[in-house]
């Protein structure tokens, strides 16, 4: 879902037209590049990307260089020096995400960008930066109103058997992944109780923030779930994506003409928000096509409390976009994220309060 729109980009001949948002400055690039590059390349422009796989607090960057007669394009991105939170639930840091691609990498075949260099020591620049590969193609957002249906029907294939793959990579416990895969100090071994922690989290935020949402017949719900032991049928914990959607995938389009020519999917972007727990949890399971289930396997959601359990999700799922929108807000862009998750969070108190749980 496009929620965001890109800015233009802005050409670093003249340094005094440059966006340089987090105070990234030509030099600052210049440094980057020549750590994870090599000394001989130039940059020619520069321009954020406000849908790159979108996550917050984090900023990204397109670089277009030239080295002798080539020409390559990077992606810059860049996050506050100190992203440390109180809460359970947190977004991963780019030394957290770093490790999760190299899981990903060595255990499956789903296409992750190549990662040139990355630092989080804020020696070199005063931030935390990764600098990666530019993806062939464009957003699947995009690129679904130019493909055949039957185009369409084989990403959806191949995403399915993408998503199969990651949820293949198992851990020992539940929760947000750490920065080395080492245990976290007290893991959590229950399903139940790690999401529950989660939605609490996000409950308490949205009531700080002032929604206006009915927070004790939501606890209330919540509560009811809970004595049913809802969540507690995940024995295992797996990698989930989580936020990943069509803004995150990359396709490179075929040349030809031909709609019978499958699509390839070069890029999963942003791991910020992966971590272990339930496979339902997947936001691409939010309205997923026949060709996607029939791509991972099968379908998940079989019986009634299972469709209960995925109400539960989407409400965390959209609760965690109104809170980035909200922090989003001082900078006069929440788009239509904001809008888009407050319906879904109408759509599932209108659906939870009878929801079974049996």
């Amino acid at each position: 879902m496009n929620y965001l729109n890109d800015s233009s980009g802005s050409s670093l001949d003249r340094t005094d037209g440059l966006d340089v948002s987090l105070d990234v400055s030509l030099d600052q690039v210049k440094a980057i590049l020549r750590h994870g590059v090599g000394p001989n390349v130039h940059v020619e422009s520069m321009k954020e990307l406000k849908t790159y796989g979108y996550s917050f607090p984090s900023k990204v960057y397109e670089i277009q260089t030239t080295s002798g007669d080539s020409t390559t394009t990077y992606i810059l991105k860049v996050t506050s020096p100190d992203p440390s939170s109180s809460t359970e639930y947190k977004p991963n840091s780019l030394v957290t995400s770093v490790h999760l691609h190299s899981t990903i990498s060595s255990k499956s075949t789903i296409p992750l960008p190549a990662i040139y260099a990355t630092n989080s020591s804020c020696t070199l620049v005063p931030y935390p930066y990764m600098l990666t590969a530019r993806p062939a193609g464009i957003r699947l957002s995009e690129a679904r109103g130019q493909l055949s249906e039957r185009q369409n029907a084989l990403i959806d294939l191949r995403l399915g058997s993408y998503l199969q793959q990651l949820h293949a990579i198992d851990n020992d416990w539940f929760g947000m992944p750490t920065e080395t895969g080492a245990d976290p100090a007290e893991p959590s071994y229950s399903w139940q109780e790690s999401f529950t922690l989660f939605l609490e989290e996000m409950l308490y935020e949205a009531e700080g923030r002032g929604e206006d949402l009915p927070f004790s017949d939501i606890r209330g719900w919540l509560s009811r779930a809970i004595g049913f032991y809802l969540f507690d049928d995940v024995e295992v914990p797996k990698l989930i994506w989580f936020t990943g959607g069509e803004d995150e995938i990359y396709v490179d389009i075929p040349s030809s003409s031909s709609s019978d020519e499958e699509p390839r999917v070069s890029a999963f972007l942003n791991l910020t928000h992966a971590f272990w727990g339930d496979p339902l949890l997947e936001s691409l399971f939010y309205s997923p096509s026949p060709a996607l289930i029939e791509g991972y396997g099968g379908p998940l959601i079989i019986f009634p409390r299972q469709n209960t359990k995925r109400l539960w999700y989407n409400l965390f799922w959209a609760l965690l976009i109104m809170k980035e929108a909200a922090s989003d807000a001082s900078a006069g862009n929440p788009g239509e994220r904001r809008k888009w998750a407050s319906e879904v969070v109408q759509k599932c108190l209108d659906e939870l309060k009878d929801a079974p749980c049996y």
